[in-house]
């Protein structure tokens, strides 16, 4: 993080001093405010002065600073323990990972600036590290990137000669209202704003994340999130950029995770293509694992799980009938407690029997949203639990946590229903 500080006081120090030079230079602007002009030079000179001055200082300190006790793990995510204070930061973020050419020290570098200094004992220790990051869930599901891919080529020289375009036109445009050097500066601001812009609207970057459970895939972009379950993906394609997924209704949808990274950007001692690699291959392998048909409990849980028409509390009711006859031995159709947490955890059943399964292992739960179950053995507890957690269907998955602490609403049931259906 330090690091990434002083990059922002020398890129401010760098802009300050570009900006003292076009004040300078603008003679329009000089002669007519030319007191004020001075003035915000001379402040602009000393803050960024300041900052130019400061940043050999941090970088001194990142230096001293560097080798702190602390430690580094994978779980829940890359947690940093430092002080007995221990910092959580989600394993998507991390972006670059590099060992030193002694392979004693891994360098980890997030999306967001942060940079990682890890002391491992060898090349081994750190592939663990890496291969950790790119595969281990969290709570049950798996989250990446979703990254925007490079420029096409040529788009570079368009931009250049679209900037230069945009530059000669603003100084023929205001050249004969104000005198050569103003029209110059404005020429200028023109094609920089053109090119900081073709810049902006082209560089690849993080557009949003894939999350992946046991009932499919979530696709979320800004406000917008996208659910496709299991059971309506047809075919899983590997691309170099992450997979593509065909529908069963003939659509194809890219699930791209990695940015195209050109080979001459690549450094000696980098680990980034390990992770990439290790990365596209979880996405291939959940997505191939998750489209393989759901158990037979599916089938012979329909007619007993199904709610039939019924409101919330007549399907529990009758559920809960169900789930006793099977304790009692009836010989009538039951349904036992094994075949409703088979059908609980297949992610290809549709929400409907999901919830219904939920709801009639949950019979004796009625407690607070942050409480345990009353009158359930732990081990169903847990299963319940991680249902819910692995669950990426939003509608299904409130419906599963209000199901499970007996707060099941006809509206939220409605909402499940209509997006928990699949195909085959």
């Amino acid at each position: 993080m330090i690091r990434s500080a002083v990059g922002c006081l020398i890129g401010l120090g760098l802009i300050g001093a570009l900006m003292c030079l076009l004040f300078a230079g603008s003679e329009l602007v000089a002669t007519i405010l030319s007191i004020p002009l001075l003035l915000v030079g001379l402040g602009l000179f000393i803050v960024f002065a300041f900052c130019m001055l400061g940043a050999p200082f941090l970088w001194l300190s990142e230096r001293f600073a560097r080798f702190c006790q602390g430690s580094l793990h994978v779980e829940h995510g890359l947690v940093l323990g430092e002080g007995g204070v221990p910092t959580v930061l989600p394993l998507s973020l991390v972006t670059f990972a590099s060992l030193s050419p002694l392979e004693d020290e891994l360098e980890l570098r997030t999306r967001e600036g942060d940079v990682i200094h890890a002391k491992v004992s060898g090349d081994e220790d750190a592939l663990a590290l890496v291969e950790a990051i790119a595969v281990s869930k969290v709570h049950g599901t798996w989250l990446a990137s979703l990254h925007r891919r490079e420029p096409a080529a040529g788009w570079v020289e368009l931009a250049w000669l679209s900037a230069f375009a945009a530059a000669l036109l603003g100084f023929v445009v205001t050249l004969p209202f104000v005198s050569a050097g103003a029209a110059l500066s404005f020429g200028a601001l023109a094609g920089g704003a053109v090119r900081v812009f073709a810049a902006g609207a082209k560089k690849p970057g993080v557009t949003g994340s894939v999350v992946l459970g046991k009932d499919g895939i979530a696709l979320k972009q800004a406000a917008s999130e996208r659910f496709i379950a299991f059971g309506n993906i047809e075919r899983v394609d590997e691309t170099e950029a992450g997979a593509r997924l065909a529908l069963r209704d003939g659509e194809v949808v890219a699930v791209e995770i990695l940015p195209l990274v050109r080979l001459e950007v690549k450094t000696p001692g980098t680990l980034t293509a390990a992770l990439s690699a290790w990365r596209r291959s979880q996405l291939i392998g959940l997505l191939r694992e998750g489209i393989r048909p759901g158990g037979a409990e599916v089938i012979r849980s329909v007619a007993l799980l199904e709610r039939r028409g019924r409101t919330v509390r007549a399907w529990r009711e009758g559920l809960a009938l169900l789930m006793r006859e099977a304790s009692g031995g009836y010989r009538t159709a039951t349904l036992p407690r094994e075949q409703a947490l088979a059908v609980l955890e297949d992610g290809h059943a549709p929400g409907e029997l999901r919830i219904g399964a939920a709801l009639a292992l949950s019979t004796g739960g009625r407690a607070g949203e942050h409480a345990t179950p009353r009158g359930l053995d732990p081990d169903t507890v847990l299963r319940l639990r991680i249902a819910v957690e692995t669950c990426v269907n939003q509608d299904v998955r409130t419906a599963l946590r209000d199901a499970i602490y007996g707060e099941l609403e006809e509206e939220t049931l409605e909402r499940a229903m209509v997006t928990g259906r699949t195909t085959r």
